[in-house]
């Protein structure tokens, strides 16, 4: 997998060439926001800028089934990616005890 924004002319050219060779998959770059997350290290709590994003669970086109929510310091947003991780998600409804 290559990410065009971390490579350079050359990498990217010989990644566009071997992509022509077999079926590939290209996506558009989605420039996700960067916040910052407290993390627990054997140090302590540090606080950090990461960039995450929301997954929601919909089927039958309309009905949200459930989400995760996945944060990482690097260009890829995926748990299995070094330093990604999922991050609790709550979700607080109107009228609810506590409101």
């Amino acid at each position: 997998m290559s990410l065009g924004w971390e490579c350079d002319r050359d990498e990217w050219e010989r990644a566009v060439d071997q992509a022509l060779l077999t079926p590939s998959i290209v996506q558009e770059r989605v420039i996700t926001a960067f916040e910052t997350y407290p993390i627990s290290t054997p140090a302590g709590v540090v606080r950090r800028a990461l960039a995450g994003d929301m997954c929601i669970f919909t089927w039958g086109g309309s009905d949200v089934e459930g989400l995760y929510c996945r944060v990482s310091d690097g260009g890829l947003l995926n748990v299995s990616a070094p330093g990604g991780m999922l991050v609790p998600a709550f979700v607080f409804e109107p009228g609810a005890q506590g409101d």
